[in-house]
């Protein structure tokens, strides 16, 4: 079943997007209802299912790593190679994440 958003539930859910630690009184803040009107909003939305689940982000600098994406573009290689470099990264225990995309660049340039 659909449901549909007015602006409001639109607007907590930009909030909970920026930051879902945020408190109900910040959030109501923001869009312009009290903060009973929020969690009551907050809460409607968890139970259909609009609001799945609330993800935690971390700071990897604060823990002293740094960050780094890192593209291939793969030119002549067997599709055995590629896997095979595509699961060195999978395996590494330094790689927090790995995505594989096939098709061609924007500009028509291979």
């Amino acid at each position: 079943m659909a449901y549909e958003l007015d602006l409001k539930d639109r607007k907590i859910l930009f909030e909970l997007d920026r930051n879902s630690r945020k408190s109900y009184s910040e959030i109501a803040k923001k869009v312009g209802l009290s903060k009973q009107v929020v969690k009551f909003r907050i809460e409607r939305m968890v139970e259909r299912g609009i609001i799945e689940e609330f993800i935690t982000t971390w700071n990897i600098g604060a823990l002293g790593y740094t960050d780094y994406a890192i593209l291939f573009k793969f030119k002549g290689a067997t599709k055995d190679d590629e896997n095979q470099i595509i699961n060195y990264f999978k395996e590494s225990n330094n790689v927090s994440w790995v995505v594989s995309t096939e098709g061609h660049s924007i500009s028509g340039q291979d």
